[in-house]
C-alpha cells in the first residue's frame, strides 16, 4: 500500500495552503493597493479560485489522484496570477506600482500589500511545480534501476 503523504503530496497540500492564504488576503485587504490613490483590485472569480485550491487538491488526493493534485495545485495559482494580471485591474495595479518606484520623484515605494499578495500567488506556483517534480523523480529513478 503506498504512503498517503508523499512528498509530492505534501508539495501539493502546501501550494493549495498557499493559495488559500492568498485568497483569504486578497479577501481581507479587498483588493486594494496602493499608498497614493487606493483602487480596488478585488476580482471576485480570483478570489474563488484561490480558495477553492484547497478542496480540489485535498479530493483528487483522497481519491488517490496524485498526478491530478499535483497538476492542480500547479494549474490553479498560475491561472490566478495570470487572471490577476491579464484580467485588467491587476496589470493596472502592478503598472502603477513599478511606474512610480522607477519615474515618479516622489515615490511612494512598493505597497507591501500588493508585495504580499503577489508573492504568496507566486510561491503557491513554484511550489505547485516543485510537486509534479517530487512526483516525477521516484518514476525516473525507476526507470533507471
Amino acid at each position: 500500500m503506498k504512503k498517503f503523504f508523499t512528498p509530492g503530496a505534501i508539495a501539493a497540500i502546501l501550494s493549495a495552503l498557499l493559495s488559500l492564504a492568498a485568497g483569504i488576503y486578497l479577501q481581507v485587504t479587498n483588493g486594494t493597493f496602493g499608498q497614493g490613490k487606493v483602487q480596488s483590485y478585488y476580482n471576485p472569480v480570483l478570489f474563488g479560485l484561490l480558495i477553492a485550491a484547497i478542496f480540489v487538491v485535498v479530493l483528487l488526493l483522497i481519491v488517490k489522484l496524485p498526478g491530478l493534485a499535483s497538476f492542480a495545485a500547479t494549474l490553479i495559482p498560475g491561472l490566478g496570477v495570470a487572471l490577476f494580471f491579464l484580467g485588467g485591474n491587476g496589470a493596472r495595479a502592478a503598472y502603477w506600482h513599478f511606474a512610480d518606484l522607477g519615474f515618479e520623484e516622489k515615490a511612494y515605494g512598493m505597497c507591501p500589500k500588493f508585495l504580499t499578495f503577489l508573492l504568496l500567488m507566486v510561491a503557491a506556483f513554484i511550489v505547485g511545480e516543485i510537486a509534479v517534480y517530487l512526483r516525477k523523480a521516484p518514476k525516473a529513478q525507476a526507470l533507471k534501476d
